[in-house]
């Protein structure tokens, strides 16, 4: 890891040098063919484009946050474009046509819709920008994805699947708050139930789709728990949800277990505070630098793997602190062990 950080740095030195000497150049060729030539000369800036599916969740918030660091020191203009809701698949799509319409540098997309942003990618395809996907690691299936970057979402359920045979010592009685259909719900609540399915003492008594959203955990998991009294964990697939559902239980005065994905910063506080037992860290802040770094590469013309899968780990009160700060993240690994040159 302090060897990768070194070369980061290194070559954010050298793109600092290279951004400065440019820089230098294109006043000299101002001062020497006169001022209608400086706009062209300093119209060298590489614009990248992050399209997450949303921004009602931190998650992304965060990934963005991540990438704007990393893009400001390599000299990077940032466009930000998202639907107003995660459920909105149509609006994603019309964003990046019309990104790639005004011909930025490079798109990278978490989709929502595999299938729905095929067209857009096929798009960019034929307008020779290149496409990066992040936070997810299927193939889309349509056109040429430069880079998939993002963690595995069936091992990180599997990771909380242990965690709740661990806590429930085998046997127990649980609720699943699913997201809005798609790959990410599909991994996220299979591999959950992967693992779950092993322990015929542990009941899933309820499971309903929630939306990604706190509100609706909030109120599914109220009904649940007073159709359910019985219940003792819930298991939210995004953070979001599973907040909903550790207020539902603190208002109503019960004691349960609550686990969701993303580790965002707002689901920290919560563990640290005792309204919320554990999630997945996915470091979304550094999956947003991760992407940025990946393109100057792809930009530098240096190899980069098709697949890059970046970590998870299970965050409870014992490691709040370390994975805050930043000590748990490790290298992102190529996976699948296909390389693009």
């Amino acid at each position: 890891m302090k060897k990768l950080e070194s070369s980061n740095k290194i070559a954010r030195k050298g793109s600092k040098i290279a951004k400065w000497f440019g820089a230098a150049v294109a006043c000299l060729s101002a001062l020497a063919l006169g001022p209608g030539h400086a706009q062209a000369a300093d119209s060298g800036q590489k614009t990248i484009a992050i399209l997450p599916p949303g921004m009602t969740s931190p998650f992304y918030v965060q990934i963005v946050q991540g990438a704007r660091k990393i893009a400001q020191e390599y000299g990077y203009k940032v466009i930000v474009e998202a639907p107003p809701a995660e459920s909105d698949f149509n609006t994603q799509v019309s964003m990046m046509e019309n990104l790639v319409s005004e011909h930025v540098s490079a798109i990278a997309v978490c989709p929502m819709d595999d299938k729905a942003i095929g067209t857009a990618i096929l798009q960019a395809n034929k307008a020779h920008i290149p496409v990066f996907i992040f936070n997810g690691l299927a193939s889309t299936g349509a056109g040429n994805v430069t880079e998939y970057i993002g963690y595995n979402q069936r091992e990180a359920a599997h990771k909380l699947a242990q965690f709740t045979v661990q806590i429930l010592h085998g046997h127990g009685n649980i609720m699943i708050l699913d997201g809005i259909p798609s790959y990410y719900n599909t991994e996220r609540v299979g591999g959950y139930k992967e693992i779950i399915k092993n322990y015929p003492n542990i009941h899933i008594v309820e499971e309903q789709q929630a939306d990604w959203l706190r509100s609706e955990g909030l109120s599914i998991t109220m009904q649940a728990l007073q159709a359910h009294p019985n219940i003792q964990l819930v298991y939210g697939a995004s953070d979001e949800m599973d907040i909903g559902a550790a207020i539902a239980a603190s208002q109503m005065h019960k004691h349960i277990y609550t686990i969701g994905i993303d580790g965002n910063p707002v689901t920290l506080q919560d563990i640290q505070s005792g309204l919320v037992t554990a999630t997945i860290g996915t470091f979304p802040y550094q999956m947003g630098e991760t992407v940025v770094e990946q393109m100057h590469k792809y930009f530098m013309g240096q190899s980069i793997p098709k697949f890059l899968e970046t970590p998870t780990v299970l965050v409870t009160k014992s490691n709040l602190q370390a994975y805050e700060s930043g000590k748990l993240w490790t290298t992102p690994k190529p996976s699948h062990e296909e390389i693009e040159m």
